[in-house]
């Protein structure tokens, strides 16, 4: 987890996940994470709607892009290495954390930084309404 604070301009990587303060944006990138990890980062510490939560936890997503309250959640692939290979990417923007999620152990995905979002924002939940791909 990548955190940088808006005061200062510091940028902090912390070893452990946690909820940025008042004038921090957070970047979390989980790899191949299991469910437990999800719901404890994805809903526990973000309060993500649980549709959220399932969709980062269930792989396999279509192309979609759905919009909460205050985060949308985006599902993608990308191929990568030589035999160029589909790997799944979840991307989560929303008031208090980005948070980056790949199906599987990429090489070229090692280092990736997500984009940042402003946490100033309150946060809580809708029902998704969907931009998907079919």
């Amino acid at each position: 987890m990548l955190i940088h604070n808006l005061q200062t301009g510091e940028v902090t990587k912390l070893e452990t996940t946690r909820q940025p303060s008042e004038h921090e944006i957070a970047w979390v990138h989980l790899l191949n994470p299991d469910a437990a990890e999800v719901q404890h980062v994805v809903g526990d510490l973000f309060h993500c709607h649980p549709l959220v939560v399932e969709d980062c936890t269930k792989l396999n997503q279509r192309p979609k892009l759905d919009h909460y309250k205050d985060h949308i959640y985006i599902s993608f692939y990308a191929v990568a290495g030589q035999a160029m290979a589909p790997h799944e990417i979840g991307i989560i923007v929303g008031s208090e954390l980005c948070h980056y999620r790949v199906q599987k152990t990429a090489d070229a995905y090692r280092g990736s930084k997500a984009g940042a979002v402003d946490r100033r924002r309150p946060h809580g939940a809708s029902r998704p309404h969907s931009a998907s791909a079919a």
